[in-house]
């Protein structure tokens, strides 16, 4: 689960090739939904998108076996030094994820968890 911490984006997320479950966080102190997360599924025949405010992390993962390919258009420029990263596997998302096998990134894999 990616955000940046200053500086935040807001990213409309289209899938252009295959299907992806998309999962966000709400990640704003003091908001009414502050740690929960919200799944959906996007897919390139779907013709569905979805609108990831600022203030809320962002994750997703491949479903099928082929790759997917994704667009992202930010209202704000990526900023490796303010970006913030909390594990798949946090408790805030019991059961959430779809089961498969997954890849996960090193740097993903080695991610703190979200209630800590």
């Amino acid at each position: 689960m990616h955000f940046q911490a200053e500086d935040s984006q807001s990213k409309l997320v289209t899938v252009l090739k295959g299907s992806i479950q998309d999962v966000v966080l709400d990640v704003r102190p003091g908001s009414g939904t502050f740690g929960k997360p919200f799944s959906f599924v996007l897919s390139a025949t779907g013709a569905n998108q979805l609108f990831v405010p600022r203030g809320f992390a962002h994750g997703f993962l491949v479903l099928g076996n082929e790759p997917a390919l994704i667009s992202y258009l930010a209202d704000a420029p990526y900023r490796p030094e303010s970006e913030r990263i909390w594990s798949w596997q946090s408790a805030v998302f019991g059961n959430l994820w779809i089961s498969k096998p997954l890849v996960i990134s090193p740097r993903d894999a080695n991610a703190p968890l979200f209630q800590d």
